[in-house]
């Protein structure tokens, strides 16, 4: 809907709904040992084909939405890490946040064979 305003003008009778504010995944990855370990984040919604990756530095603060989603990190030469660990295509795999929310997390990566 278009709507036209007017310089030195009230626009009246207009109702904007806006999304809901974002939450926000804050973590630190590294080895075993404590090195940074830079990589991808792949985020999958349910409700969205995906995923969707996006590259992240070692320690950083992501703006995400606050809906259900899955999350994985991956870096070459490590295995991937899975939020909910054996289960993350389960239940316990699912990040739900709300608006505001900020999820810290700490993650240790193996290296692969």
């Amino acid at each position: 809907m278009k709507i036209k305003v007017t310089p030195g003008k009230t626009t009246s009778n207009i109702f904007l709904q806006l999304g809901l504010r974002a939450a926000y995944l804050q973590f630190d990855v590294a080895e075993d040992d404590g090195t940074p370990v830079n990589g991808d984040l792949l985020l999958d919604r349910p409700d969205m084909p995906g995923p969707y990756r996006r590259g992240v530095m070692a320690k950083d603060l992501l703006m995400v939405p606050p809906v259900p989603f899955r999350l994985t990190f991956e870096a070459a030469g490590y295995l991937p890490w899975h939020y909910g660990g054996q289960q993350w295509q389960a239940k316990e795999g699912l990040i739900m946040l709300r608006s505001g929310e900020t999820l810290r997390l700490s993650i240790r990566l193996k290296r692969s064979l």
